[in-house]
């Protein structure tokens, strides 16, 4: 019998076992598509829409210019300080005075003179109505002892010449008594009128009255005691001149005059910087958004300080490439008196509405838009953009607190 062979199994045609290996790649790119996306959706995430402000705002150098009253020596002598640099003082407070050597001197000399004399004369008074007083005090009590010596009873009618003794000695002391008081008075008014020495003490109080010169603000303000050059170049009444302004135009006083040094009339000792009002011109160089108009409300940020000023524009230069603009500041922030210049940062408007990351922005074709998540799939909207600031962007044509996509296309 022959023996029987094994059957072969039957091999699928070529072009089958093609089509399945293509479909099951197909089927594994799938899978990993499917994988990836996810793992994208998790990885990148997605961001809400809220609600907020965004704030156009102009950065420059800002010349800090108001109404300084210079103040210079009146007449020669010695400069006398009575202020401290930054302090406060209203219209005809006494900055320093100018001192007359001669003068000072005089009195000086005749005022310790009057001392000398006053203090002798007092003594004088002093020792005589310490006399006076002691004396009075035991007439007082001589008058008492007699008084109670003939109420005691010890002497009886009959022994009437020694009452009487008693009765002339107790007229005499009161008598006395009468004079001492009236000597007691009479010291007290000349201590009160004083002697001689009073006259020389106002005579030297003339000298020394003299001898001074008063420098007095003539506005309310800050007081310095430095000058940079500025401050006869700005006049507020004619505030749009500082538009041209390029450079200062009045004397410079680096440093302070010291108190007792010899300074001749007219010369620069110090500068009252008025509280307002105070002007702000900003050079904007290549601004990237539009300057504000003449008459409008900003606010500006002296960052270096930390101080936020409301104002208004005054004037305006527009050049090719840069604009200056004259801000009058509403109010006068103490820590701005002494500086001249500053960065600051102009916010020319302020807009409120919906926003969404920069990121968030993708462009289908010829319309920018966003992927919002709606029913758990990723639709594109169309968004209008009204203004893109520090990677926010404020759209119209969402609502609050939906989902968009960030950083990747659905």
């Amino acid at each position: 019998m022959r023996a029987t062979e094994p059957r072969r199994g039957r091999r699928l045609p070529f072009s089958v076992q093609a089509f399945l290996v293509v479909l099951g790649l197909v089927a594994a790119i799938n899978t990993a598509y499917l994988a990836g996306r996810a793992v994208l959706e998790r990885a990148v995430g997605s961001a809400t829409v809220t609600e907020g402000n965004v704030e156009v705002t102009l950065k420059g150098e800002a010349l800090l210019l108001r109404r300084e009253a210079v103040l210079v020596a009146p007449a020669s002598g010695l400069w006398q300080v009575k202020t401290k640099a930054g302090e406060r003082v209203s219209a005809g407070s006494e900055i320093g005075e100018i001192l007359d050597p001669v003068l000072l001197e005089r009195g000086r000399a005749l005022k310790e003179e009057a001392e000398g004399e006053r203090a002798a004369w007092q003594s004088g008074v002093d020792a005589r109505l310490k006399r006076v007083e002691e004396e009075l005090a035991q007439v007082t009590g001589d008058i008492q002892g007699v008084i109670e010596t003939l109420r005691s009873g010890l002497y009886r009618p009959a022994q009437g010449l020694q009452t009487r003794r008693l009765e002339e000695m107790l007229n005499k002391l009161v008598a006395r008594r009468a004079q001492l008081q009236a000597e007691q008075a009479r010291l007290a008014e000349e201590a009160a009128r004083g002697g001689a020495w009073k006259e020389k003490t106002r005579e030297a109080e003339q000298l020394l009255r003299s001898a001074s010169t008063p420098v007095v603000a003539p506005v309310p303000g800050a007081v310095f005691f430095v000058l940079d050059g500025w401050e006869e170049a700005f006049d507020p009444l004619q505030s749009r001149a500082a538009l041209t302004l390029s450079e200062p135009k009045g004397a410079v006083l680096a440093t302070p005059v010291p108190s007792g040094e010899k300074v001749a009339a007219g010369q620069i000792l110090a500068k009252v910087v008025q509280d307002e009002p105070t002007f702000c011109k900003v050079l904007l160089k290549g601004a990237s958004v539009a300057a504000p108009n003449i008459g409008d409300d900003v606010e500006v940020a002296f960052p270096a300080y930390g101080v936020r000023v409301s104002a208004r524009v005054t004037a305006l230069q527009e050049r090719e490439a840069d604009t200056t603009m004259l801000l009058e500041l509403k109010n006068s922030p103490p820590a701005l008196a002494q500086e001249r210049t500053a960065q600051v940062e102009v916010t020319v408007r302020r807009l409120r509405g919906l926003l969404v990351p920069e990121k968030a922005l993708v462009q289908e074709g010829s319309r920018i838009g966003v992927y919002v998540r709606r029913s758990s799939r990723w639709q594109f909207e169309p968004v209008e953009i009204l203004l893109a600031r520090d990677g926010q962007v404020l759209v119209k044509g969402l609502k609050a607190g939906e989902e968009i996509a960030v950083g990747w296309r659905p």
